[in-house]
C-alpha cells in the first residue's frame, strides 16, 4: 500500500538530508568526507559556538586586511601604466624612438616575470608586512624617480627596476591572503582584490590627464609631475602596511584568542586534507602549532 507523506513529513526529510550533507566547520573536512561515503551522519556534537567564532574571525580579518591590499594592487597598476599617459611628452623631450620606447616598455614585463618567484620566497622568509611594505616603498621611489629621467639608458634602467619591485605585489598578495583564509574561503577576498585592477584603470586616466595639465609649473614638464606625484601614494602606503598588517594569525592582535584558535584550526584542517589527498606537503602550509602563540 502506498503511503502518503504529509508536508510536515517532507519538510522533516528535507531538513534531515540537508543536515547530513552540511559542512561542519568544527569537524575535520576529511572526517566528514569519510562519514558521508560510509553513509554516516557527520559529528555535530562539537561546541556550537566554534562556527560563529570562525565567521566573526574571518569578518574581522577581511575588514583589517582587504582594504590596504586592495589599495596596494590599485597603486601598483596605476604606477605601471602611467607611462602610457606620459608617452607623447616623454618621447619628445627625451627623443625616444618608437623602438626605444617599446623596448623600455617590454623590459618592465621581463623583470616582472623573472622576479615573481624570488620575491615570494623572500616574502615567506621575511613575512608579509615586512616584504610587501619594502617592495611598495621601492616601487614608489622608482616611480617618482622617473621624473629625473634624462635619456634612453636611465629610462630603461628605471623600467627594469620598477618591474623587479612590482613583481612581488600581486603574487605576494595571493600568498599572504592564504595565510588567513582556508582555501574554500578565498574566493571573495581574491575577487575583491582583482577588482582593484579594473578600478585603477578607471582612476588612472583622469588623474593622469589632470597632472599633465601642470606642464610648466615650477619648471617641470607635465610628464615629470605625473611620475613624481603618482609615486607618492606607494611610499605612504608602504609605511602604513608595515605596521597595520599582521604577519600571521598568531600575531593578529585585533582578534581574540578564541577567534585566533578557531581560525588556526580551520587552516590546519584544510592543510591536513590537502596532504591526505596525496598532494605534496607545502612547507608554507600553516598548522595549529605555528598559528597559535605558545
Amino acid at each position: 500500500q502506498r503511503s502518503m507523506s504529509s508536508p510536515s513529513d517532507r519538510s522533516s526529510i528535507s531538513f534531515s538530508s540537508s543536515r547530513t550533507h552540511s559542512f561542519n566547520l568544527d569537524q575535520n573536512p576529511k572526517q566528514q568526507q569519510q562519514q558521508q561515503q560510509q553513509g554516516e551522519e557527520p559529528d555535530h556534537t562539537q561546541e556550537p559556538h566554534t562556527s560563529a567564532l570562525l565567521q566573526t574571525a574571518e569578518q574581522a580579518v577581511s575588514m583589517r586586511l582587504l582594504p590596504p591590499l586592495l589599495l596596494l594592487v590599485m597603486v601598483s597598476y596605476i604606477d605601471r601604466t602611467n607611462l602610457s599617459f606620459a608617452s607623447i611628452q616623454l618621447s619628445q623631450d627625451l627623443q625616444l624612438s618608437d623602438t626605444m620606447y617599446g623596448v623600455g616598455s617590454g623590459v618592465f614585463f621581463l623583470a616582472y616575470a623573472l622576479g615573481q618567484i624570488p620575491s615570494n620566497l623572500l616574502l615567506m622568509r621575511l613575512g608579509g608586512p615586512v616584504w610587501l611594505a619594502a617592495i611598495t616603498v621601492a616601487w614608489g621611489a622608482v616611480a617618482s624617480a622617473f621624473a629625473l629621467v634624462k635619456g634612453p639608458v636611465s629610462f630603461m634602467l628605471l623600467r627594469l627596476l620598477l618591474g623587479l619591485a612590482e613583481s612581488g605585489s600581486l603574487p605576494g598578495t595571493w600568498y599572504y591572503i592564504s595565510l588567513f583564509y582556508p582555501p574554500h574561503r578565498t574566493t571573495v577576498p581574491y575577487s575583491l582584490i582583482e577588482t582593484g585592477i579594473t578600478v585603477s584603470q578607471v582612476i588612472a586616466a583622469p588623474f593622469a590627464a589632470g597632472l599633465l595639465l601642470l606642464d610648466g609649473v615650477a619648471g617641470l614638464r607635465g610628464w615629470q609631475w605625473l611620475f613624481l606625484v603618482e609615486g607618492l601614494p606607494a611610499l605612504m602606503l608602504g609605511c602604513f602596511i608595515r605596521y597595520w598588517l599582521p604577519s600571521s594569525v598568531a600575531t593578529a592582535n585585533f582578534l581574540s584568542y578564541s577567534q585566533r584558535e578557531a581560525l588556526a584550526k580551520a587552516l590546519a584542517a584544510a592543510a591536513a586534507v590537502k596532504e591526505d589527498d596525496g598532494d605534496d606537503p607545502d612547507p608554507a602550509s600553516p598548522d595549529t602549532a605555528t598559528l597559535l602563540p605558545q
